[in-house]
């Protein structure tokens, strides 16, 4: 398959018929808006969290739990922003987001494991992002939890084309990426970042998404930090994607990095870790 057989065209007619079905909440446009801005204060981000009633119950739910682990109860949105941050806040309402979109499988894709892969890798692409002191630390958790998305909208709203996918990678033991692009002339990352693009996400965490299977030296220091967590997520075992093939180390990525091999051990030890306390946080 080469350059010259993507359909960009189909991609876009995908995501043209579903962004309306498949949009961010008010809320989570706005807290993007909000986070990004120099002058925002806990306050406003309390109000837009609030505005959703439903929403604001799951968060004070998820932040008195023994995942955070407070001392004292929690007993508004507004105090929790003070201690958590905006933008701890805002991957926690964006995650609750994606856990409302991880429903009603099809068999051949469990959605449930899926679910824990994107948190996991979240998890792990914070990680690595904080231990190499990263300058795209910020949007880490959430290029992790995203970069997969598209294989949500096709389970969701193309069932027979990822069943098909999925089938034939078990029949000719290929990657569910070889699959897609044999059946479709595309693959669920590009529909994925076509869908970021959609939703006004920060250029670097589609840029993550689109490039994550094969990055380049033209790729962002994000897409190469998405590129090993999504590797080291599927070696160690959590979550599932639907490809049970992992896909091999892009040259140069350890490079591009900064990250001697020799630290390769301690940087797993370090993700398991937050991996193991990222599972304890009940979205559901």
């Amino acid at each position: 398959m080469t350059d010259a057989d993507f359909n960009i065209h189909e991609v876009k007619s995908r995501i043209a018929q579903v962004g309306e079905l498949f949009s961010l909440p008010d809320v989570i446009v706005r807290l993007e808006q909000l986070t990004r801005s120099q002058s925002v204060s806990a306050t406003d981000i309390a109000r837009a969290i609030e505005s959703d009633v439903a929403l604001a119950a799951k968060i004070m739910k998820v932040v008195n739990s023994p995942f955070y682990g407070f001392n004292r109860v929690i007993s508004s949105i507004n105090y929790a922003i003070v201690i958590l941050g905006f933008k701890a806040m805002r991957n926690l309402v964006l995650s609750a987001f994606v856990a409302g979109k991880c429903e009603n499988s099809i068999p051949e894709f469990p959605i449930v494991d899926f679910w824990h892969y994107a948190v996991d890798s979240a998890a792990a692409t914070e990680e690595i992002a904080r231990v190499i002191d990263s300058p795209d630390s910020g949007n880490a958790f959430v290029a992790g939890l995203l970069n997969k998305i598209g294989l949500i909208v096709m389970n969701q709203y193309y069932p027979a084309d990822l069943t098909a996918a999925v089938q034939k990678k078990r029949a000719e033991n290929i990657s569910l990426t070889d699959a897609e692009m044999e059946l479709w002339q595309f693959t669920h990352y590009d529909l994925g970042a076509q869908l970021l693009d959609h939703w006004n996400m920060p250029t670097a965490v589609v840029e993550a998404c689109r490039d994550l299977r094969a990055p380049t030296a033209n790729s962002s220091h994000l897409c190469w930090i998405c590129h090993l967590a999504n590797i080291l997520t599927q070696a160690l075992g959590f979550g599932a994607t639907g490809d049970e093939l992992i896909a091999r180390l892009a040259p140069g990525c350890l490079q591009q990095l900064n990250l001697p091999l020799p630290k390769i051990p301690d940087l797993m030890a370090q993700v398991v870790k937050k991996i193991r306390a990222q599972e304890q946080c009940d979205l559901n």
